[in-house]
């Protein structure tokens, strides 16, 4: 905010990209970045190359670099279904495409992972999902976009293990706090730890621990101290994403700054 220590990590700001222009200045005066979500496949896949790379050039120009949130709204690469795992797999390179166009540093995406699933679906949807997952990687380096997995409704970080053993390499992840408030059967801490240097991002939103609601920050009972740990794990702090309705950035910005013990200069 105007007249504020700069933060240690930098703080992005959730909207859709039709709304971008009108956001522009606001992220400006609080230099605040921005954080694109793709979540409309249908404006996704009908919207022209042009459109991407206009907003890729007004960004770049003003000096904002976009993070992206890839499609995820039934999305699913490691499907039983191969219609279900070629159109996810299509969609999402898509997204990707876009974030390329618009010169965004990073894309994150959901697993699909459904845990209630038996311990024999289980292996074969991590083939599936690291083969898909494999593809997707190798354009992103093409794209030079750091492709991050976020942590949706796992209940634990093995997953991830089994994903990045299937996979054959160590990968980059974005840790959603209020999903592990919901979902996780551990602390965050767990997933800060088990993340460690190759945590990139980190999404914020609030709640009481019962439901996803995406509350404003501070109107739920999430504690943000946790923040302060996991800026200082990796050598480059993880870009803070809010997401929520751009009207609450200025709120998440004092809430987040008392986190990290900021105060304004």
């Amino acid at each position: 905010m105007p007249g504020a220590k700069p933060l240690s990590c930098e703080v992005a700001c959730q909207v859709s990209p039709q709304y971008v222009r009108m956001l522009e200045a606001t992220c400006l005066r609080l230099g605040v970045q921005i954080d694109i979500i793709l979540d409309d496949d249908a404006f996704l896949l009908d919207t022209p190359a042009c459109y991407w790379e206009q907003l890729g050039a007004e960004c770049s120009a003003l000096g904002l670099v976009p993070s992206v949130h890839l499609p995820f709204h039934g999305l699913n690469i490691g499907s039983h279904s191969r219609v279900i795992r070629t159109d996810s797999l299509r969609i999402l390179s898509a997204g990707l495409a876009a974030a390329y166009m618009m010169r965004a540093r990073m894309a994150v995406m959901h697993t699909g992972f459904l845990p209630m699933a038996p311990a024999i679906k289980c292996a074969e949807w991590i083939a599936h999902f690291a083969y898909g997952y494999a593809r997707l990687l190798h354009r992103a380096t093409q794209c030079g976009v750091s492709l991050l997995l976020e942590n949706t409704w796992e209940p634990d970080p093995t997953v991830f293990d089994k994903i990045e053993a299937a996979v054959g390499q160590e990968l980059g992840y974005c840790l959603d706090i209020g999903h592990t408030r919901v979902f996780s059967k551990g602390p965050a801490e767990e997933w800060v730890k088990r993340f460690g240097v190759q945590l990139r991002a980190i999404h914020l939103h609030d709640n009481f621990g019962v439901e996803d609601s995406h509350l404003p920050l501070g109107e739920g009972n999430t504690d943000f101290s946790l923040l302060r740990i996991a800026v200082g794990v990796p050598a480059s702090p993880p870009r803070l994403i809010v997401e929520l309705k751009p009207r609450y950035i200025l709120h998440s910005l004092q809430v987040i700054r008392a986190a990290l013990g900021s105060n304004p200069a």
